[in-house]
């Protein structure tokens, strides 16, 4: 079949093989601008007797972290020595854990190997040599493998918040009163209701607000996002993921003299970094990234805007249906309207229904401050 990302993707595409067997589900939308899993799932779930029941399935990710908790500090460095170190001193070690302890060990040390490997089709002579190495230790002993508990964080994507979500709030920037008014076809930032999402991702498409000042008499679009990824992912001693993000789109930047409705720029950034979890509260998230961007509107003194810094952040879970969010951005731009920026945003999202949310935050960058209070429509 021939694909599109937005709506003629494998999720669709879901929908009509489920109608081959069963036509009169009438599931398959004759015209969709986009089509999400979590739709698709929601959609199949709305069936009376479609769905018996449901399963979780650990991916290899979740299998090999929840395994590593089940080690002792000393467990957790020989399977670490089984992938990485000498092998032969490590299996050696072995010898000295009870059978129990061992088979968990080699079976930690499985995961963690099938993890870096992923799908390739010839991982290479050494992956081939560590792993008939552990499973022909492992096949020596006994212990059934140690089963796994369903993390609580693991929620059906179809029970989190709806795809879209529309936004009313008010709020002043540099004491003007305004209101603003947004849309947001789809589908998750950071200070959203996490439950069924993943807390430490964000993905916006399309994202636009609108913005009236009433003392200026002014209404001007304040954001026109049309693509937002953040993935941050924690550093840990056995996986060391890349924490990044990107975003293009229009937007009123800050650090300028002239006012919002007379100067929006199309504008495109991305970084990376590195992120550390910690559970000092509940969950905290911090992350640190390079960055650069770039931006073009007739505000800029050439035309266009090019600069590089760093962004940092700490997201923390404060209560289970409140989420906080401070970030820093700072930024130094020698190319085409040369200057420097700095600002701070704080931010908090309570959720209060399965379809509502409220979001308090506040901006300060330079001499000017922004605040905001939004009620969100998830639909």
């Amino acid at each position: 079949f021939r694909y599109f990302f937005l709506n003629k993707n494998c999720s669709y595409q879901l929908l009509p093989l489920l109608e081959a067997a069963r036509p009169d589900l009438g599931l398959t939308p004759s015209q969709a601008l986009w089509v999400i899993p979590s739709d698709t799932l929601r959609a199949v779930q709305a069936v009376p007797g479609l769905v018996s029941s449901l399963r979780y399935r650990h991916s290899q990710s979740t299998k090999m972290r929840l395994r590593r908790t089940l080690l002792a500090k000393e467990e957790k460095r020989l399977a670490q020595d089984l992938i990485h170190g000498d092998l032969d001193s490590a299996l050696a070690s072995l010898e000295a854990l009870p059978a129990a302890r061992a088979a968990l060990s080699l079976d930690a040390a499985s995961d963690y190997l099938l993890f870096l490997t992923g799908p390739r089709q010839d991982p290479g002579e050494d992956f081939k040599r560590r792993e008939a190495a552990i499973l022909g230790r492992r096949n020596r002993l006994s212990e059934p493998v140690a089963s796994l508990p369903h993390p609580p964080w693991a929620v059906p994507p179809h029970e989190g918040h709806a795809t879209a979500r529309v936004g009313l709030g008010t709020g002043f920037r540099d004491g003007y009163l305004f209101q603003e008014v947004g849309l947001r076809p789809a589908l998750h930032d950071l200070l959203d209701p996490p439950h069924g999402y993943s807390a430490d991702g964000q993905l916006e498409m399309f994202h636009a607000r609108i913005r009236h000042e009433r003392t200026a008499g002014r209404t001007y679009l304040q954001e026109l996002t049309l693509l937002d990824i953040t993935s941050i992912s924690p550093w840990d001693a056995w996986v060391r993921p890349l924490s990044w993000k990107v975003r293009t789109g229009v937007e009123t930047p800050d650090g300028l003299d002239a006012e919002p409705w007379d100067s929006p720029v199309y504008g495109s950034s991305a970084g990376a970094g590195r992120a550390f979890g910690t559970s000092l509260w509940r969950d905290e998230l911090w992350y640190a990234l390079a960055a650069a961007d770039a931006g073009f509107g007739s505000v800029f003194r050439d035309g266009y805007r090019l600069g590089a810094g760093l962004d940092g952040g700490l997201r923390i879970g404060i209560a289970p249906r409140w989420s906080g969010l401070i970030e820093a951005k700072l930024r130094r731009y020698p190319g085409g309207d040369p200057g420097s920026h700095w600002k701070l945003r704080f931010g908090q999202d309570v959720r209060l229904s399965d379809g509502f949310s409220l979001r308090i935050e506040l901006g300060i960058h330079e001499q000017k401050q922004d605040a905001a209070v939004t009620l969100h429509r998830f639909l």
